[in-house]
């Protein structure tokens, strides 16, 4: 099937139903027509096994507390199972969102009685297409368990009309499907009526947070910075451990992934809330973490549409808490106004069938190969198609994955000893893709050699009252119209400072990418422009929308992803590579990164409420606190090298100093105090070094400090944190001194990543080369040989010089 975006339904009324289970009721066949329809209805169902009008006298956690904590333990079908116990033990719960069908039964009924007894009430968009299906297996779960818990159920959409506007395609004949994206509304409905499990359909996923934030506080549903808060607390925790440290830029400093802690948010009734997760869990809530979510797939961050209000999340402010195991950030300054008049809708609808054929291959040219081997494959198949009277394929895909395909004209290794093959097709026919799928396997003994295994993949109640929920006019609204973007914080654009330096994007940003349809949240155009499917619109490929509130850009590249979901047969139809890719993109004419920092810091504010990158400097210089964790890398820029140095705990910090003094005396007290720059000169020249403990201002000296830099530079999986601050220990003392080869870096590296080295020694090394590699240092040579022959006559000590450096620079050069 084939996704059908940009499609808007427009609804009028939701009708609210409460019905007994004794015996279940079957759902009426809901007809939907394609076009003329004037109204919606969404029906609630109540399942119970005594009255429908019985009150419920089980506490309720929300309830007892001035906040309300809400935890989200998936973000997609076939997450963890480990997430429901986490939060359910560790959490602290109010609530549970969950999802999505088919696992939420099998994730819920082990923790059933336990989610009663602690008072958790649980919320899922988890019903599908069939969510009365759902909500009657979930009522056979709590009738087994002895338990006395309602269950409702959001019921499917009945009827819709077509917004009218220009621009909209016309639905396929073959529509399968069709699902609005409901807002909160019904979901707060359901807990006030006493819902212990609330079931929806198709919902928009931050409606689930929404909900029960609406039903705990009794929000208004026309204060919209108030469920623009809540929105945002729910789209930050609706896709699960991604808040928590999952695909993060930096994910080689997240540790414990075996663990994976989910999130929660402790929302207060002023819409205020925090997002950490549970402690002694793995994972990491950070600023990078958290602010990564906020731009997933949000399109315009001042026009965040969703059913109940329109947000705008372009100044949200993230701040990380100190001293907070595992971390934790508080998250304000969301602003909403009314909602559209419009829903989301997603239909499907049948558009052929598609095969995807996966093997891999090796030994040397293994892309060669395995290029080879899927286009012989495709040439033979469209020779049977046509003895057969078939037609060709709708569309064809090969990729090489390991040859970097996706990179296009960026790709940098293509030339990998084992690659796979991807092979995806698309045809009307499935007696067409069954013939395709029988020619694969004969691969493995009539074309390349190293071909190995193959995988295919053949894509083949009563009602008790009526709740009306008026469509809102946004311009009927006074002070609030969506379509006016907000100049009152919009920064004046600012030329950057140029210089010689170029940095990779990873070095300075985090990226995160997603999709929405067919089109990928992130990108820059040039880059991407390989994957890009070209319209006869003229419109701007690349639509860019600024985050000023976490100094952050989100790029809209539409036709990008091949169709996009099931639609799309490329090897990532959804662009969650995307943002990967894109670290490695350059940018040129940089000033150094000390230099950088300052402009922004007097041009844009960027560092006032959060510490991005480039510069992570974790110290705040007013309070004299350090946010460093035992076994940290610790930079220190100084004039002309950068100092390093490993952080101990307790605010100390292990280096590496040149130092004379050990040499001199043997009185602890004296070599303990802060190296002077003469001892440290002295030190180099007679190259003798200490390995020692300082506090962390005497080794910062007064200079900013920072953090893990090196993690990314260097492109290496550190070690475990205990293990790096244990060998730093084990080495402290005196040592033998070099420069180039056993120097601050050197120790550092060993420490971290078990192998000492230093770029600032590769780095003068290779200045050295291009010095000797120059010809100009050949006569300069000359010419001062020649003075010192002139001014103190010729002697062996002069002559010889004079000519055997030129010489050997010119051998060299």
């Amino acid at each position: 099937m084939t996704n059908l975006t940009r499609i808007s339904g427009s609804l009028h009324r939701l009708t609210v139903r409460v019905c007994s289970t004794s015996p279940l009721p079957f759902c009426r066949n809901n007809v939907l027509y394609s076009h003329s329809f004037s109204e919606s209805a969404t029906a609630v169902r109540c399942f119970t096994r005594d009255s429908r009008y019985r009150s419920s006298n089980r506490h309720y956690a929300s309830s007892a507390h001035k906040t309300v904590r809400i935890g989200c333990a998936s973000g997609f079908w076939g997450d963890t199972a480990t997430s429901v116990p986490q939060l359910i033990y560790g959490g602290k719960l109010d609530f549970l969102n969950m999802g999505y069908a088919p696992d939420f039964v099998l994730s819920l009924s082990p923790f059933i009685k336990d989610i009663s007894k602690k008072g958790i009430r649980v919320v899922s968009n988890a019903g599908g297409v069939n969510p009365l299906a759902c909500g009657a297996a979930l009522q056979e779960v709590v009738q087994k368990a002895g338990l006395d818990l309602k269950v409702a159920v959001k019921d499917s959409l009945t009827e819709l009309r077509m917004a009218d506007s220009e621009g909209r395609k016309p639905l396929p004949k073959t529509v399968h499907s069709m699902n609005a994206y409901l807002g909160a509304l019904p979901i707060k409905r359901c807990l006030d009526l006493g819902a212990d499990i609330v079931v929806t359909g198709r919902c928009v996923d931050s409606a689930v947070v929404l909900g029960p934030l609406m039903h705990s506080f009794a929000w208004d549903c026309n204060n919209y910075d108030l469920l623009a808060a809540g929105s945002l607390a729910g789209h930050l925790i609706e896709c699960g451990a991604q808040a928590t440290g999952g695909i993060f830029t930096d994910w080689h400093t997240v540790p414990d992934w075996d663990n994976m802690g989910f999130p929660v948010v402790e929302c207060s009734a002023d819409g205020s809330f925090t997002l950490s997760k549970p402690p002694k869990t793995g994972g990491l809530v950070s600023f990078g973490t958290v602010a990564e979510q906020l731009v997933y797939e949000i399109g315009d961050p001042q026009r965040y549409l969703l059913p109940d209000v329109t947000c705008d999340f372009s100044n949200v402010t993230i701040t990380e808490i100190p001293d907070v195991d595992g971390g934790t950030v508080k998250v304000g300054g969301a602003k909403g106004s009314p909602p559209s008049g419009d829903y989301k809708v997603c239909a499907t609808y049948m558009d052929g069938f598609r095969a995807t054929a996966v093997c891999p291959v090796g030994g040397p040219r293994a892309v060669e190969k395995a290029r080879r081997t899927a286009e012989s494959i495709i040439k033979r198949t469209q020779r049977i198609f046509k003895q057969l009277g078939l037609e060709d394929y709708a569309e064809v895909n090969i990729q090489v994955l390991g040859a970097e395909d996706t990179y296009g004209p960026h790709a940098a290794n293509t030339s990998p000893r084992e690659a796979v093959v991807w092979m995806a097709v698309h045809h009307k026919q499935k007696k067409a893709l069954e013939f395709f799928s029988r020619e694969v396997a004969p691969a493995g003994t009539g074309m390349a050699p190293g071909l190995t295994a193959i995988v295919h993949i053949h894509v083949n109640g009563e009602l008790v009252e009526t709740h009306r929920e008026a469509v809102s006019d946004p311009s009927l609204a006074e002070g609030h119209d969506p379509s006016l973007r907000s100049e009152e914080h919009s920064p004046t654009p600012t030329d950057l400072p140029s210089g010689p330096h170029t940095f990779r994007l990873e070095e300075l940003a985090y990226t995160r990418s997603g999709d929405k349809g067919d089109s990928s949240n992130i990108v820059v155009e040039q880059y991407f422009q390989h994957l890009i499917r070209k319209d006869q619109t003229g419109l701007p490929s690349v639509k860019r929308y600024e985050l000023p509130g976490i100094h952050g850009l989100n790029f809209i590249l539409p036709n990008s992803l091949g169709g996009g979901g099931v639609a799309s047969l490329r090897s990532d139809p959804q662009g969650k590579a995307y943002g990967q890719m894109l670290l490695d993109y350059k940018l040129r004419g940089l000033p150094d990164l000390k230099s950088l920092k300052t402009f922004l810091l007097a041009h844009f504010n960027f560092f006032s409420t959060a510490s991005p990158k480039p510069e992570r400097c974790a110290k705040r210089r007013e309070e004299g606190t350090y946010y460093f964790q035992r076994g940290d890398l610790l930079e220190v820029p100084r004039t002309l090298f950068t100092h390093f140095g490993i952080y101990l705990g307790d605010n100390k910090v292990a280096h590496l100093m040149p130092d004379i003094l050990p040499v001199l005396t043997s009185n602890k007290s004296q070599i303990q105090k802060v190296v002077t720059n003469k001892r440290l000169l002295l030190g180099v020249i007679y190259k003798y070094a200490s390995i020692r403990v300082d506090t962390v201002e005497d080794f910062a000296y007064g200079s900013p400090i920072l953090l893990n830099t090196m993690d990314t530079t260097l492109r290496r999986q550190p070690l475990a944190a205990e293990d790096v601050a244990r060998r730093a220990e084990k080495l402290i003392g005196h040592i033998p001194y070099s420069l180039l080869w056993n120097n601050c870096e050197h120790f550092v590296t060993y420490c971290r990543y078990g192998t000492a080295v230093s770029l600032q020694t590769e780095q003068f090394c290779e200045s050295l080369k291009s010095v000797i590699r120059d010809q100009r240092s050949v006569l300069l040579t000359t010419v001062i040989g020649m003075l010192s022959m002139f001014f103190l006559g010729i002697a062996p000590s002069t002559a010889l010089p004079t000519f055997i450096i030129p010489f050997i620079l010119w051998m060299a050069g």
